[in-house]
């Protein structure tokens, strides 16, 4: 995450991040209800 006067990059970083953060959320929730055998 490289920090620099453009503000599209911030965001664009801010946005990567988020997308992991739901993208890890959605796959516990996935493992937690479906049973693993």
């Amino acid at each position: 995450m490289a920090i620099s006067g453009n503000g599209e990059a911030d965001d664009y970083s801010a946005s990567e991040v988020w997308f992991g953060l739901q993208r890890s959320l959605v796959t516990k929730l996935y493992l937690i209800n479906v049973p693993a055998d």
